[in-house]
């Protein structure tokens, strides 16, 4: 009986510290007013969480003697979990730290407060439960998390560079808080709970971090941090693991090419967060991605055939134009993560990688990335023309027209054959005289040399160029028949006389090899005459006998019948 009033004592003390906000006080009491008493700790807790108190006794749950029911443990992870207050965000890494895995059913914690945090849960609460993924193995609902989060923190950044302020979305509104929302160097103590992975550049998610624990990443690197506004509270950060690292380690590629449990395009929001390093990533895996699927799933459209490409791909014309598909304009599916120009640009960035790294896996696009060069790579267009053979030569030679890329039409004219509109071009677009002629020695055909003339007559740098460097085609009178009279040539007296040079070079080095060739006959025929001259000895014991210059038998004249 007297430990019964004592018992009761100490309980009402506690509601006495209660009703007066000693909650610290209170907490402390608890393991010495409860004892081993489950029932007791079990009430005390609901007591505290009812007075959203129950981060001031966290620390003072017992784990044995006595050792509380799974249900408790796990409905005091999704009270912490679902609490608005940042204070009982702070207690979950060190309470996943202390509490053994065997006191509470992780799957039950996670399916009692996903539903909440996946609708209206804050930065800190949704990185809390894909770490909680994580830490369960559940890494396909862990990156559909930290692409979510990605995905907002992208748009608030761009919507912060653009000056609106109504861009800056809510889920984001702890991340500034210290270390994201938990107390300055009470991470490091929790080595398994949860990392601080920072973005060096939102714009093009180069992600960079610092150790701190995590609750299954695996990534870890060097801390790397950039402010994007003009305050600190402007600043940026990521506190996740590196998603492309993070799907590489757990071969989550495939994954990328299938629906979202959150609604959610991960292969689109990849490409958002970082373009090349999304292509790189694909490209690396090839066979999990194939390149039909992905061109298929960023141009929004369904099937081979809304591409242009039979099955199997082949090289098709249908596929040139990015105008016919959804993704020119903004397309209503997907299209709240890109826009139609970021789609044209991620596409890009994709079929660039895979052509440089496997041309003939893509060959069914090449038509497509002519326009997508000319779109975000203007400089690495004429490279690809030269290296591809899987492209209609005239829709390539339209749009390079209608775009204006007159280097690029010179190259398409000359591989069509046109080397007269190939001409022009050099002559009349480009002002490149010496890259004419040079490909008229390419070409060696009479009648571009005749083009070459008759533009001469109205192209006065044309004709000293001709007379400089095709002067072994044309002679000056021929280049200088059709120049109208009174026409200014420049340095024409230094261009005749530079011919006429060479044309008396030339003509004394003829002479000069027409006297040497005249001065060897000779030699030639002296020594002759002179081995005929000599004496040759004849053996009758001879075998054989020599070979002579001439013949020493002449045979009798016959004579001819009198008539």
């Amino acid at each position: 009986m007297e430990m019964l009033q004592r018992f009761l004592g100490r309980e009402r003390h506690l509601d006495h510290l209660l009703m007066h906000g000693r909650f610290a006080e209170a907490a402390a009491l608890c393991p010495s007013a409860l004892g081993n008493s489950e029932s007791a700790w079990q009430w005390w807790i609901g007591n505290f969480a009812r007075l959203q108190q129950l981060h001031s006794l966290l620390p003072y749950v017992p784990i044995s003697n006595p050792k509380l029911s799974p249900a408790t443990y796990e409905g005091v992870l999704v009270e912490l979990l679902l609490s608005p207050h940042s204070s009982y965000h702070r207690q979950i890494p060190p309470t996943i730290a202390r509490w053994p895995p065997s006191l509470y059913n992780l799957g039950a914690v996670i399916a009692g407060a996903e539903g909440k945090l996946l609708q209206h849960g804050s930065a800190i609460q949704l990185q809390l439960l894909a770490g909680l993924y994580v830490r369960n193995r559940d890494f396909v609902e862990a990156l559909d998390v930290y692409l979510r989060l990605l995905v907002a923190q992208h748009r608030q950044h761009h919507a912060h560079l653009n000056g609106d302020p109504h861009g800056h979305p809510t889920d984001l509104a702890h991340v500034h808080a210290d270390v994201d929302g938990y107390p300055q160097g009470s991470r490091a103590n929790h080595a398994d709970v949860d990392q601080n992975l920072r973005v060096d550049s939102v714009s093009d998610g180069k992600i960079a971090g610092r150790k701190a624990g995590d609750v299954g990443s695996p990534d870890r690197g060097n801390t790397s941090e950039r402010d994007l506004g003009s305050s600190p509270k402007e600043s940026i950060r990521w506190p996740g693991p590196d998603v492309f690292e993070f799907i590489r380690e757990h071969r989550l590629v495939r994954h990328l090419l299938s629906p979202s449990h959150l609604h959610l395009h991960r292969l689109p929001s990849l490409f958002l967060i970082h373009p090349r390093r999304t292509a790189a990533l694909l490209a690396d895996n090839i066979a999990l991605a194939p390149p039909e699927t992905v061109v298929r799933q960023l141009l929004c459209v369904d099937g081979p055939s809304a591409l242009g490409l039979p099955e199997p791909p082949e090289p098709s014309a249908d596929v040139l134009s990015l105008r016919d598909s959804p993704a020119y304009e903004d397309s209503p599916a997907g299209s709240e993560i890109l826009t139609g120009r970021e789609r044209r640009m991620a596409l890009h960035c994709y079929l660039h990688e895979v052509f440089q790294r496997m041309p003939e896996a893509s060959t069914a696009f090449h038509p497509m990335q002519v326009e997508l060069y000319a779109d975000f790579d203007r400089h690495l267009l004429l490279p690809f023309l030269r290296s591809s053979d899987h492209y209609p030569l005239q829709d390539a030679l339209n749009l390079c027209v209608q775009r204006g890329l007159v280097e690029e039409q010179v190259f398409l004219l000359t591989r069509m054959g046109d080397y007269k509109e190939a001409l022009a071009l050099l002559l009349d677009g480009l002002k490149e005289v010496n890259r004419a002629i040079m490909l008229a020695r390419e070409v060696k055909e009479p009648y571009v040399w005749k083009f070459l003339l008759k533009r001469s007559a109205t192209n006065p740098c044309l004709v000293t160029a001709l007379m400089e460097r095709a002067s072994d085609i044309f002679t000056p009178k021929q280049l200088l028949a059709g120049v109208a009279p009174n026409t200014y040539l420049k340095e024409l007296r230094q261009h005749l006389l530079a011919v006429l040079a060479a044309s008396a070079t030339e003509i004394s080095l003829r002479q000069g090899c027409i006297a040497l060739m005249e001065s060897e006959c000779v030699d030639l025929l002296c020594l002759f005459i002179l081995q005929s001259q000599s004496a040759t000895r004849v053996s009758s014991s001879s075998s054989t006998l020599p070979t002579l210059p001439f013949s020493l038998y002449h045979p009798p004249l016959q004579q001819q019948p009198s008539r």
